[in-house]
């Protein structure tokens, strides 16, 4: 039995806003490395896009987590802590695959490109969204 995956460019939406412009535009650089990752699949590029996109990712998560822990820092944020702990659990994750495809792992780009697409999805709209809320009120 063979799998097939329709690959579609995840599009930013006002639904992942977390109405933060810097958070929101960082979100929207995340969004965009995703979208490259499952580019590269369908070229048939996926290493060299993997490899190129997961540098930039760990530069990413250097910056923008930081950037999100310091707010909710400042805003006393009563879940800081679990936040926190799913970030260092994503990084942890994105050195895995950055040693994956390095090696050459055949299913590395497409599990990478699922887990994103995934985290995009569960963290955005999930544990940000809630930051956000606890933020505005």
């Amino acid at each position: 039995m063979t799998m097939t995956h329709e690959w579609r460019s995840m599009q930013w939406s006002a639904e992942y806003s977390v109405n933060n412009h810097a958070i929101d535009l960082q979100h929207q650089r995340l969004l965009r490395m995703i979208n490259m990752i499952s580019d590269g699949m369908m070229s048939g590029d996926a290493r060299r896009v993997s490899e190129m996109m997961l540098s930039e990712l760990v530069a990413y998560t250097r910056s923008h987590f930081p950037t999100e822990e310091r707010l909710l820092k400042k805003h006393e944020y009563p879940d800081f802590a679990a936040h926190k702990q799913e970030h260092e659990r994503f990084v942890e994750r994105v050195l895995h695959f950055q040693r994956e495809v390095k090696l050459g792992r055949p299913a590395s780009s497409l599990n990478l490109s699922l887990v994103l697409s995934e985290w995009f999805t569960q963290h955005v709209l999930g544990s940000d969204h809630r930051c956000a809320e606890y933020q505005r009120k």
